[in-house]
């Protein structure tokens, strides 16, 4: 097996219960499968940033409380004095972790 082949696939395509590929969960599965015998993370990362390709780390919480600021902007009108107490709440506690 190809190891940017399988970098660049979708782990649900190769029956994995998530969408992206971390460096660990890559090197794991790589292991697994018996492509190499051992990597390293960061030995992962070297090896495929010479074959061009590159992990973005993402943080779920940055994209869930921007998607909550969204919605309160665009249905401010329509939300209940509570249902505001409740988005603040929730954007307050993820921009704290």
């Amino acid at each position: 097996m190809d190891i940017k082949k399988i970098a660049k696939s979708r782990p649900a395509e190769r029956g994995l219960p998530f969408s992206r590929w971390s460096r660990a969960k890559l090197a794991d599965f790589l292991v697994a499968e018996g492509v190499v015998e051992d990597i390293s993370h960061e030995g992962l990362r070297e090896l495929l940033r010479a074959k061009n390709v590159s992990f973005q780390a993402m943080k779920t919480w940055k994209r869930c409380a921007r998607h909550l600021h969204t919605l309160r902007k665009t249905h401010r009108e329509s939300l209940s004095s509570d249902d505001n107490r409740t988005i603040k709440a929730l954007l307050r506690r993820a921009s704290t972790s």
